[in-house]
């Protein structure tokens, strides 16, 4: 287990919530790569069934049903909140402090994020100066950090233009309100510095390869897992490069179970969209990349751009709905991402 424990790191506990359809098919990946990073904890709030022989020392679970949760919103928030189906359940991450208050208890932070994730050496990229200087840690859902205060747990009670947690709560719509058109443009708008720096790897969903958004790609490139930390590694130029990420995130692709342990990987494994591979050595081939992050033939990248657009429209309609109010929703959602 790598050594990164030092007295002077700010406690974590990052909750995540996992309610209504089977755990991804790489949890073991995710596990131990929560494991790799034994100064942070983790919460997994969840219907589904857990092995907890196999949990790490920092992982902790919660059982609860979608029922049980709901109620325990309402009655924390104090009136009848909207939750028709468990992806809207994201939507109060922002209130998780208040939630969770009983479960974040002792921490000096708590934070929430999603399983479609790879962690590396997160105190590495979340150094202690950040956590003294912000109140506030990165904003989107994969990964969000709140100060565990009186005021950061009621950050998301702020106001601004078009933004109310209270329509948002009792709303059965999706308004992406834990990410950047919500609590971004809150603390944006009441001028609450907050750190949102580029450490993650998001992988690009309009694409059959990987690759990143907002950050240098490259022809020939693929991801890894190595030692406990993530690397994007790439041929430019004739030289092999390597950049390192604090977590890499997979944006809800569906990827098959690898058909390693964790446990058997002395040289790390590749994340690609074909699934995990071991790394058979520590040097990474321009044929390597081109055969484990193929760019996809004609057919694959439609095909690909058909399933991304479904599951975009998929986010954004709720059950027992209009069709009418679902295509207005759409339309809203994508104004306000296209705003943001």
């Amino acid at each position: 287990m790598s050594q990164r424990k030092r007295v002077s790191e700010p406690s974590l506990l990052l909750i995540n919530h996992y309610i209504g359809i089977p755990l991804p098919s790489y949890v073991d990946l995710f596990l131990k790569s929560c494991e790799a990073n034994p100064s942070v904890n983790w919460l997994l709030v969840t219907d589904q069934p857990v092995d907890r022989k196999t949990l790490p020392k920092n992982v902790r679970v919660k059982k609860t049903t979608f029922t049980e949760l709901v109620t325990h919103i309402s009655d924390v928030m104090g009136f009848e909140v909207n939750i028709p189906y468990p992806y809207k359940i994201c939507e109060f991450r922002p209130a998780y402090g208040l939630i969770f208050a009983r479960e974040i208890e002792g921490f000096d932070f708590w934070g929430c994020c999603d399983m479609d994730v790879i962690f590396g050496n997160l105190r590495k990229f979340l150094t202690r100066d950040l956590f003294d200087k912000y109140d506030k840690l990165l904003i989107f859902s994969h990964l969000s950090i709140s100060r565990n205060s009186e005021s950061a747990n009621n950050f998301f009670r702020l106001q601004a233009p078009g933004i109310d947690y209270r329509d948002v709560f009792r709303s059965p719509n999706n308004k992406w309100f834990d990410e950047w058109p919500g609590m971004g443009e809150l603390l944006r708008f009441n001028r609450i510095p907050f750190f949102d720096g580029a450490i993650y790897a998001d992988i690009d969903v309009r694409y059959c390869d990987f690759r990143v958004v907002h950050q240098q790609n490259y022809k020939s490139q693929i991801f890894c897992y190595e030692n406990g930390s993530v690397y994007q590694e790439f041929w430019h130029d004739g030289q092999l490069g390597r950049k390192e990420y604090a977590y890499i995130h997979l944006q809800k692709r569906t990827l098959p179970a690898p058909s390693f342990s964790p446990e058997t990987a002395p040289h790390g494994y590749f994340i690609t969209p074909k699934g995990f591979y071991l790394r058979d050595g520590p040097l990474t081939t321009v044929q390597q990349m081109k055969r484990l992050n193929p760019k996809g033939t004609l057919f694959q990248r439609i095909a690909h751009t058909i399933a991304m657009y479904r599951r975009r429209l998929k986010g954004h309609i709720t059950p027992g709905a209009s069709i009418a109010q679902n295509v207005q929703q759409i339309v809203e959602s994508f104004i306000s991402r296209k705003m943001n």
